[in-house]
């Protein structure tokens, strides 16, 4: 997969690495730009999708060649994933529970309780979404090599549907902030689309300018209904009377609708203008933030839960917040840089071999 590389699908993971990060600091700016990000947000949506993308275009092929090898390849994955979990819990979680608790009481219980993702911490809840879908890839491309796509899409859209009734039907612990019974639609959606991309032997549409006209429509269409409301009294009446409303947490259909459409809207942009937007120097940053996307995460991590840390112990300074995310973008850009250098040049120092193992 590192040497047969999509830019177009790594520049979009690169987008959504890009706001999630925005989501996360986005506290730290003034309210109106806070809000702007927070009302734009569609990176998980990304994620999942995109990874479903990846499943489709690159593990089905693999899967029709050797099932075997590629569900091992899968579940090593899986496990190196549950491994750099349990490492963010360790060594972010843990000293932040102590730090909030002021004491080491019930340290037992926060760790199995971590272990076992029942508990639902600031962003160490996100890759507990991811695993599940993982482990249940080879079943999704199955399906998909048997030309049973209908029955994976008709499967997934059933699943959230009764989902819609109760988000939370099988959790446990805390209520989590991405039930993976809803948030599985964007993953399988993904996987089909890969499909098609590698059956058209491309992740680009045939059809740009047409499908980026749809999408404006499309995406016109969907605010004018966010924002009816405050347009027309009569509709806002309506909206409440039957609780219609765009809504992420829980995820409802409105939500997908919304997430989806944002998606589609920078899928055709992106590959309408291409030819202009990748002779840029941005394409390359955000491309090499979108293929190490999950090294990106876990950095991202350390360095908004240290910023976080600091509002504790010492309170709330502009500079620290903004010196914060500048050093987190500079810092992650010079280890990627560094790591895909060594990669390249086949260097074997530890740190270099950890991390193409850990995260490959």
């Amino acid at each position: 997969m590192n040497n047969n590389r999509d830019t177009f699908i790594d520049f979009l993971r690169g987008l959504a690495i890009f706001d999630m990060m925005l989501v996360h600091y986005a506290g730290y700016f003034p309210e109106t730009v806070s809000k702007f990000i927070t009302y734009h947000d569609v990176a998980m949506e990304g994620f999942l999708l995109l990874s479903g993308v990846i499943a489709g275009m690159h593990y089905l092929p693999l899967f029709k060649a050797s099932c075997s090898s590629t569900v091992r390849t899968i579940y090593i994955r899986t496990l190196k994933l549950c491994l750099i979990q349990y490492i963010m819990i360790v060594t972010v979680s843990l000293p932040e529970f102590i730090l909030r608790s002021g004491s080491c009481t019930g340290i037992g219980r926060f760790l199995v309780d971590s272990f076992t993702f029942s508990n639902q911490i600031g962003l160490i809840h996100i890759l507990p979404t991811f695993i599940p879908l993982f482990i249940l890839t080879p079943l999704f491309l199955y399906l998909l090599s048997h030309n049973l796509d209908y029955i994976l899409l008709l499967g997934s859209a059933i699943f959230f549907l009764i989902a819609q009734r109760n988000p939370y039907l099988f959790n446990y612990g805390d209520k989590t902030i991405f039930p993976v019974v809803l948030w599985q639609i964007y993953f399988v959606a993904g996987c089909c689309l890969g499909k098609t991309a590698l059956r058209n032997g491309s992740s680009m549409p045939r059809h740009k300018r047409a499908l980026f006209i749809v999408s404006l429509i499309t995406l016109a269409a969907v605010f004018l209904f966010r924002h009816s409301t405050s347009i027309c009294p009569m509709i806002a009446t309506f909206m409440n009377r039957y609780s219609i409303s765009i809504q992420r947490f829980p995820l409802n259909i409105y939500g997908f609708i919304w997430g989806s459409l944002l998606w589609l809207f920078l899928y055709a942009a992106g590959a309408r203008f291409w030819s202009v937007i990748r002779s840029t120097r941005i394409v390359d940053l955000t491309a090499l933030f979108g293929r190490n996307s999950l090294m990106t995460f876990v950095l991202h991590v350390y360095f908004a839960k240290a910023i976080s840390f600091t509002h504790i112990l010492f309170g709330s300074y502009m500079l620290v917040n903004y010196s914060g995310m500048i050093l987190n973008i500079g810092l992650t850009y010079y280890l990627l840089l560094k790591n895909e250098h060594a990669r390249m040049n086949n260097r074997h120092g530890l740190f270099f071999r950890t991390t193409r193992w850990l995260f490959a």
